[in-house]
Protein backbone atom coordinates (compact mmCIF):
# COMPACT_ATOMS: atom_id res chain seq x y z
CA UNK A 1 0.00 0.00 0.00
CA UNK A 2 3.28 2.35 0.34
CA UNK A 3 4.13 1.81 -2.27
CA UNK A 4 0.38 2.69 -4.07
CA UNK A 5 1.47 6.45 -2.54
CA UNK A 6 5.10 6.51 -3.84
CA UNK A 7 6.06 7.45 -0.12
CA UNK A 8 8.10 3.78 0.72
CA UNK A 9 11.67 4.22 -0.87
CA UNK A 10 13.17 2.02 -3.17
CA UNK A 11 16.10 0.18 -2.05
CA UNK A 12 18.50 -3.16 -2.44
CA UNK A 13 18.28 -4.11 0.97
CA UNK A 14 15.46 -6.50 2.60
CA UNK A 15 15.19 -4.06 5.42
CA UNK A 16 11.65 -4.15 6.73
CA UNK A 17 8.84 -0.82 7.20
CA UNK A 18 9.58 -1.03 10.85
CA UNK A 19 12.83 -1.16 10.83
CA UNK A 20 13.01 2.37 8.97
CA UNK A 21 10.74 4.06 11.23
CA UNK A 22 13.70 2.65 13.73
CA UNK A 23 16.45 4.63 12.29
CA UNK A 24 18.03 7.02 14.43
CA UNK A 25 16.00 10.37 14.05
CA UNK A 26 16.77 14.22 14.46
CA UNK A 27 14.20 16.92 14.46
CA UNK A 28 14.65 19.91 12.39
CA UNK A 29 12.43 23.81 13.72
CA UNK A 30 10.42 24.75 10.85
CA UNK A 31 8.05 27.74 10.32
CA UNK A 32 5.22 27.46 8.41
CA UNK A 33 5.32 24.61 5.03
CA UNK A 34 8.15 24.80 3.65
CA UNK A 35 10.78 22.05 2.94
CA UNK A 36 13.47 21.19 5.46
CA UNK A 37 16.70 22.00 4.25
CA UNK A 38 19.17 19.15 3.11
CA UNK A 39 21.43 18.64 6.11
CA UNK A 40 18.89 18.72 8.06
CA UNK A 41 16.82 15.41 8.42
CA UNK A 42 14.78 13.04 10.32
CA UNK A 43 15.23 9.93 8.56
CA UNK A 44 15.57 8.60 5.25
CA UNK A 45 12.08 7.33 5.24
CA UNK A 46 10.57 10.49 7.26
CA UNK A 47 12.52 12.72 4.90
CA UNK A 48 11.56 11.23 1.93
CA UNK A 49 7.26 11.44 2.76
CA UNK A 50 7.92 15.01 3.44
CA UNK A 51 9.66 15.46 0.69
CA UNK A 52 7.12 13.95 -1.51
CA UNK A 53 3.97 15.82 0.30
CA UNK A 54 5.70 19.08 -0.29
CA UNK A 55 7.10 19.35 -3.29
CA UNK A 56 3.34 18.65 -4.46
CA UNK A 57 2.38 21.17 -7.05
CA UNK A 58 -1.07 22.82 -7.73
CA UNK A 59 -1.05 22.28 -11.69
CA UNK A 60 -2.55 25.76 -12.38
CA UNK A 61 -0.76 28.15 -10.33
CA UNK A 62 3.06 25.96 -9.42
CA UNK A 63 2.69 26.56 -5.83
CA UNK A 64 3.65 24.42 -3.16
CA UNK A 65 0.86 23.18 -1.25
CA UNK A 66 0.01 20.81 2.31
CA UNK A 67 -3.69 19.97 2.15
CA UNK A 68 -5.41 17.83 5.08
CA UNK A 69 -5.49 14.64 2.85
CA UNK A 70 -1.63 14.44 2.83
CA UNK A 71 -1.06 15.36 6.82
CA UNK A 72 -4.24 12.40 6.85
CA UNK A 73 -2.06 9.83 5.03
CA UNK A 74 1.39 10.98 6.69
CA UNK A 75 -0.07 10.06 10.27
CA UNK A 76 -1.70 7.04 9.09
CA UNK A 77 1.61 5.52 8.12
CA UNK A 78 3.65 7.21 11.13
CA UNK A 79 0.79 5.72 13.63
CA UNK A 80 2.19 2.30 13.69
CA UNK A 81 5.34 3.89 16.08
CA UNK A 82 3.83 6.87 17.58
CA UNK A 83 6.08 7.60 20.84
CA UNK A 84 8.90 9.09 18.82
CA UNK A 85 7.40 10.39 15.41
CA UNK A 86 4.52 12.28 17.03
CA UNK A 87 6.90 14.10 19.39
CA UNK A 88 9.21 15.22 16.98
CA UNK A 89 5.85 16.40 14.87
CA UNK A 90 4.64 18.88 17.62
CA UNK A 91 8.33 20.09 17.55
CA UNK A 92 8.18 20.97 13.59
CA UNK A 93 5.33 22.99 14.81
CA UNK A 94 3.89 22.72 11.40
CA UNK A 95 0.18 21.35 12.00
CA UNK A 96 -0.41 24.32 15.12
CA UNK A 97 -1.90 27.38 14.66
CA UNK A 98 0.21 30.84 13.81
CA UNK A 99 -1.18 33.21 16.29
CA UNK A 100 -1.38 36.98 16.61
CA UNK A 101 -2.36 39.16 18.87
CA UNK A 102 -3.27 42.81 17.93
CA UNK A 103 -3.71 45.49 20.88
CA UNK A 104 -6.22 47.94 19.81
CA UNK A 105 -8.15 48.95 22.81
CA UNK A 106 -6.66 52.13 23.80
CA UNK A 107 -8.23 55.42 23.20
CA UNK A 108 -5.60 57.10 21.63
CA UNK A 109 -6.01 60.31 23.49
CA UNK A 110 -2.47 61.67 22.20
CA UNK A 111 -3.96 62.55 18.65
CA UNK A 112 -6.72 64.59 20.35
CA UNK A 113 -9.78 65.25 18.17
CA UNK A 114 -8.92 62.55 15.63
CA UNK A 115 -10.01 59.82 17.63
CA UNK A 116 -13.26 61.47 18.88
CA UNK A 117 -15.41 59.97 16.40
CA UNK A 118 -12.71 56.89 15.42
CA UNK A 119 -10.63 54.41 16.76
CA UNK A 120 -6.76 55.47 16.13
CA UNK A 121 -6.50 52.08 14.13
CA UNK A 122 -8.43 53.32 12.00
CA UNK A 123 -6.60 56.73 10.98
CA UNK A 124 -5.30 56.55 7.57
CA UNK A 125 -1.49 56.88 6.30
CA UNK A 126 -1.37 57.13 2.58
CA UNK A 127 -5.08 56.46 1.80
CA UNK A 128 -4.78 53.09 4.21
CA UNK A 129 -6.20 52.61 8.22
CA UNK A 130 -3.10 51.88 10.12
CA UNK A 131 -4.02 48.73 11.09
CA UNK A 132 -4.88 47.64 7.57
CA UNK A 133 -0.84 47.73 7.12
CA UNK A 134 -0.52 45.20 10.25
CA UNK A 135 -3.13 42.68 8.89
CA UNK A 136 -1.59 42.44 5.31
CA UNK A 137 2.04 41.49 6.91
CA UNK A 138 0.37 39.19 9.53
CA UNK A 139 -1.76 37.06 6.48
CA UNK A 140 1.62 37.24 4.03
CA UNK A 141 3.37 35.81 7.05
CA UNK A 142 0.80 32.97 7.22
CA UNK A 143 -0.69 33.77 10.42
CA UNK A 144 -3.96 31.79 10.78
CA UNK A 145 -5.20 33.13 13.79
CA UNK A 146 -5.18 37.08 15.17
CA UNK A 147 -6.71 37.96 18.08
CA UNK A 148 -8.30 40.96 18.70
CA UNK A 149 -8.64 42.35 22.38
CA UNK A 150 -11.38 44.97 21.80
CA UNK A 151 -12.01 48.44 23.71
CA UNK A 152 -12.64 51.87 22.41
CA UNK A 153 -14.78 51.75 19.35
CA UNK A 154 -14.32 47.98 18.88
CA UNK A 155 -17.34 47.58 17.00
CA UNK A 156 -15.82 50.07 14.53
CA UNK A 157 -12.75 47.92 13.93
CA UNK A 158 -14.80 44.60 14.00
CA UNK A 159 -16.97 46.38 10.59
CA UNK A 160 -14.20 47.33 9.50
CA UNK A 161 -11.82 44.42 8.79
CA UNK A 162 -14.43 42.00 8.55
CA UNK A 163 -15.52 43.80 5.33
CA UNK A 164 -11.76 44.86 4.23
CA UNK A 165 -10.58 41.26 4.91
CA UNK A 166 -13.93 39.34 3.95
CA UNK A 167 -11.44 36.23 3.06
CA UNK A 168 -9.67 36.24 6.10
CA UNK A 169 -12.85 36.59 8.80
CA UNK A 170 -12.20 32.86 9.71
CA UNK A 171 -9.17 33.84 10.97
CA UNK A 172 -10.22 36.79 13.38
CA UNK A 173 -11.05 36.57 16.68
CA UNK A 174 -12.60 39.46 18.11
CA UNK A 175 -13.02 39.96 21.66
CA UNK A 176 -14.35 42.71 23.97
CA UNK A 177 -11.97 42.92 26.71
CA UNK A 178 -13.60 46.90 27.95
CA UNK A 179 -13.13 50.43 27.08
CA UNK A 180 -10.71 50.94 29.87
CA UNK A 181 -8.82 48.21 30.84
CA UNK A 182 -5.51 47.76 30.96
CA UNK A 183 -3.33 45.57 28.75
CA UNK A 184 -2.89 43.15 31.60
CA UNK A 185 -6.18 43.01 31.64
CA UNK A 186 -6.67 42.73 27.84
CA UNK A 187 -3.94 40.03 28.17
CA UNK A 188 -5.62 38.27 30.97
CA UNK A 189 -9.38 38.19 29.03
CA UNK A 190 -7.67 36.43 25.38
CA UNK A 191 -5.27 34.09 27.18
CA UNK A 192 -7.90 31.15 27.32
CA UNK A 193 -8.39 31.25 23.06
CA UNK A 194 -4.48 30.72 22.94
CA UNK A 195 -3.91 26.88 23.16
CA UNK A 196 -1.65 26.10 26.22
CA UNK A 197 2.38 26.10 25.29
CA UNK A 198 1.80 28.25 22.18
CA UNK A 199 3.98 31.14 20.77
CA UNK A 200 1.87 34.13 19.64
CA UNK A 201 3.26 37.22 17.94
CA UNK A 202 2.03 40.11 19.52
CA UNK A 203 1.75 43.74 17.84
CA UNK A 204 0.39 47.02 18.51
CA UNK A 205 -2.15 48.57 15.69
CA UNK A 206 -0.73 51.85 15.91
CA UNK A 207 2.74 50.66 14.74
CA UNK A 208 3.70 49.95 10.98
CA UNK A 209 5.94 47.12 10.28
CA UNK A 210 7.70 45.25 7.75
CA UNK A 211 10.49 42.61 8.38
CA UNK A 212 11.37 38.80 8.27
CA UNK A 213 9.04 37.91 10.78
CA UNK A 214 9.58 34.27 10.11
CA UNK A 215 13.36 34.69 11.13
CA UNK A 216 11.95 35.82 14.05
CA UNK A 217 10.17 33.17 15.00
CA UNK A 218 13.04 30.45 14.24
CA UNK A 219 15.44 32.52 16.55
CA UNK A 220 12.65 31.99 19.21
CA UNK A 221 11.82 28.34 19.14
CA UNK A 222 15.80 28.05 18.19
CA UNK A 223 16.77 29.09 21.53
CA UNK A 224 13.66 27.47 23.63
CA UNK A 225 12.48 31.09 24.66
CA UNK A 226 9.15 32.31 25.91
CA UNK A 227 9.88 35.86 24.80
CA UNK A 228 11.77 37.26 21.94
CA UNK A 229 11.85 41.16 22.15
CA UNK A 230 12.78 43.42 18.83
CA UNK A 231 14.66 46.05 19.30
CA UNK A 232 15.36 48.83 16.49
CA UNK A 233 17.36 51.70 15.12
CA UNK A 234 15.39 54.98 15.88
CA UNK A 235 15.65 58.44 14.54
CA UNK A 236 15.29 60.73 16.88
CA UNK A 237 13.23 63.59 15.65
CA UNK A 238 14.44 66.29 17.54
CA UNK A 239 18.35 65.39 15.43
CA UNK A 240 22.16 64.34 17.20
CA UNK A 241 24.44 66.43 18.45
CA UNK A 242 27.70 64.24 17.91
CA UNK A 243 30.96 63.47 19.15
CA UNK A 244 33.91 62.25 19.74
CA UNK A 245 35.92 61.92 22.91
CA UNK A 246 33.77 64.74 24.15
CA UNK A 247 34.80 66.90 21.22
CA UNK A 248 31.89 68.61 19.40
CA UNK A 249 32.00 67.33 15.85
CA UNK A 250 28.91 67.55 13.84
CA UNK A 251 24.84 67.82 13.76
CA UNK A 252 22.63 65.09 11.93
CA UNK A 253 18.98 64.69 11.83
CA UNK A 254 18.30 61.70 9.91
CA UNK A 255 21.15 59.67 11.40
CA UNK A 256 19.95 56.91 13.84
CA UNK A 257 20.93 55.51 17.25
CA UNK A 258 21.33 52.13 17.70
CA UNK A 259 23.29 51.80 21.04
CA UNK A 260 22.26 54.20 24.13
CA UNK A 261 24.23 54.52 27.16
CA UNK A 262 22.86 53.76 30.99
CA UNK A 263 23.64 56.98 32.99
CA UNK A 264 25.59 55.89 35.91
CA UNK A 265 27.10 53.01 34.12
CA UNK A 266 29.71 52.79 30.80
CA UNK A 267 29.56 49.10 30.98
CA UNK A 268 26.04 48.64 29.78
CA UNK A 269 24.21 49.94 26.92
CA UNK A 270 20.25 50.12 25.60
CA UNK A 271 18.55 49.49 22.54
CA UNK A 272 15.03 50.57 21.76
CA UNK A 273 12.49 48.42 22.25
CA UNK A 274 9.77 48.19 19.23
CA UNK A 275 6.75 47.18 21.14
CA UNK A 276 6.84 43.81 18.80
CA UNK A 277 7.33 40.71 20.51
CA UNK A 278 7.09 36.60 20.52
CA UNK A 279 6.00 35.48 23.69
CA UNK A 280 5.09 31.60 24.92
CA UNK A 281 1.81 31.07 26.89
CA UNK A 282 3.83 29.74 30.29
CA UNK A 283 4.83 33.48 30.09
CA UNK A 284 1.63 34.39 30.94
CA UNK A 285 1.67 32.31 34.27
CA UNK A 286 3.98 35.08 35.69
CA UNK A 287 1.80 37.88 35.31
CA UNK A 288 -1.26 39.55 37.25
CA UNK A 289 -4.53 40.96 35.16
CA UNK A 290 -4.22 43.91 37.91
CA UNK A 291 -0.76 44.44 37.07
CA UNK A 292 -0.40 48.21 35.87
CA UNK A 293 1.94 47.57 32.72
CA UNK A 294 2.18 44.53 31.20
CA UNK A 295 5.56 44.44 29.62
CA UNK A 296 7.51 45.47 32.76
CA UNK A 297 5.62 42.67 34.78
CA UNK A 298 6.06 39.70 32.10
CA UNK A 299 9.54 41.02 30.50
CA UNK A 300 11.85 41.56 33.23
CA UNK A 301 10.42 38.01 35.40
CA UNK A 302 11.56 36.29 31.87
CA UNK A 303 14.71 38.13 31.71
CA UNK A 304 15.58 37.39 35.20
CA UNK A 305 14.60 33.52 35.00
CA UNK A 306 16.97 33.41 31.71
CA UNK A 307 13.71 32.34 28.77
CA UNK A 308 13.96 35.69 26.79
CA UNK A 309 16.20 37.06 24.19
CA UNK A 310 16.17 40.20 21.44
CA UNK A 311 15.72 39.85 18.00
CA UNK A 312 17.50 43.01 15.84
CA UNK A 313 14.53 44.14 13.80
CA UNK A 314 15.87 45.13 10.30
CA UNK A 315 13.26 46.36 7.72
CA UNK A 316 10.41 49.06 8.00
CA UNK A 317 8.98 50.22 11.88
CA UNK A 318 7.03 53.57 11.46
CA UNK A 319 5.36 54.19 15.53
CA UNK A 320 2.17 56.25 15.37
CA UNK A 321 2.22 57.69 18.35
CA UNK A 322 0.86 61.55 18.14
CA UNK A 323 -0.74 63.50 15.48
CA UNK A 324 2.29 64.71 14.12
CA UNK A 325 3.85 61.26 13.46
CA UNK A 326 0.84 60.98 11.74
CA UNK A 327 1.04 64.06 9.79
CA UNK A 328 5.08 63.45 8.79
CA UNK A 329 4.33 60.06 7.79
CA UNK A 330 1.11 61.31 5.31
CA UNK A 331 3.73 63.65 3.68
CA UNK A 332 6.79 61.43 3.46
CA UNK A 333 6.56 60.69 -0.02
CA UNK A 334 9.52 58.45 0.12
CA UNK A 335 7.87 56.47 3.10
CA UNK A 336 4.17 56.27 1.34
CA UNK A 337 6.37 54.60 -1.67
CA UNK A 338 7.70 51.93 0.30
CA UNK A 339 4.01 51.33 1.87
CA UNK A 340 2.32 50.69 -1.28
CA UNK A 341 4.78 47.50 -1.27
CA UNK A 342 3.18 45.79 1.39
Amino acid sequence: MLCLFGLYPKTKTKLSFFLYLHLKITYFDIVGPKPPSGEKYISTFFFLILKKIFKQENKENKKEILDKKNWSILLTIISYRTNELTSILKKINIMKEKIAVVLCGGKGTRMGSLTKNLPKPLLKIHGKPIIWYSIKMLTLYGFNKIIFPLGYKGEKIKKYLNKEFSNQKKKFHFIDTGVNSSVSKRIHMIKDVIPENSNFFMINSDTIFSFNIDKMFKEHIKNSNWLTLSSVDLAVKWGLIIFDRNKLIDFDRKRTVSNLKIKGNSKKFAKVNSGLAIINKNALKYFDKNDYCFESSVYKKMIKIKKAKNFNLKGLWYPIDTEKDLETLNIDNKIGNKLKKI
